[in-house]
């Protein structure tokens, strides 16, 4: 017995129009429901007291001119307020280094030390950190020392927090946006804001 073949069927105008309409209306739903993110360098400061979102840490934009410094010389000042570490020679260039934890008035209670545990392996001066991580401002140049190395970090833009959390005048003058990634909270850094606290604080001595 010969086999008959099934003639295809054409759509009607009308059916077509309706079936391409409805699939260009999944494809947009598809394509919005793809969320946006944003690429940054995500410096872990550890964990904070009071605050129980895990880790914290300052997020770092990548246009940013900064550079890993290994073991440098600290010049150490008498009777300098607790976030002035020292001073750093950047290339001829005398460049303060900040503890962040003083700076922003922070109580961390615990944090990993990857960048404190590789020099330690290696080194055992006292008059030097393990690494700082220096910021090329021009004059307002600075550097700021680290436990843990800088990590590339990709966050969705729908992780921020609104209304963001409640902190300390001291650490909100110098964030913008804040993040809940990773299970940790992580604020975007101010680097204008930063240096301008920095030099009012420098002045008032």
């Amino acid at each position: 017995m010969d086999t008959v073949e099934a003639s295809p069927k054409f759509l009607k105008p009308s059916e077509a129009l309706a079936l391409l309409s409805g699939f260009n209306k999944q494809n947009q739903q598809d394509t919005s429901a793809k969320v946006q993110t944003t690429d940054w360098f995500a410096l872990n400061l550890g964990a904070v007291a009071n605050q129980k979102s895990g880790n914290f840490g300052l997020l770092i934009t990548r246009e940013c001119n900064k550079e890993l410094i290994d073991s440098p010389h600290i010049c150490q000042i008498p009777y300098s307020p607790k976030w002035l570490t020292g001073f750093i020679n950047v290339r001829s260039h005398v460049v303060p280094v900040i503890n962040l934890e003083h700076f922003f008035a922070l109580e961390i209670v615990s944090a990993k030390t990857d960048a404190s545990s590789s020099y330690h392996q290696r080194y055992g001066a006292k008059n030097h950190l393990p690494y700082v991580l220096y910021f090329d401002q021009g004059a307002d140049s600075f550097a700021v020392q680290i436990h843990n190395f800088p990590q590339k970090m990709s966050i969705p833009d729908n992780c921020q927090l609104n209304p963001a959390p409640s902190f300390n005048k001291e650490l909100t003058e110098c964030i913008s946006e804040v993040y809940r990634h990773h299970e940790g909270v992580w604020c975007v850094w101010n680097i204008d804001a930063f240096k301008r606290r920095l030099a009012g604080l420098s002045s008032s001595g």
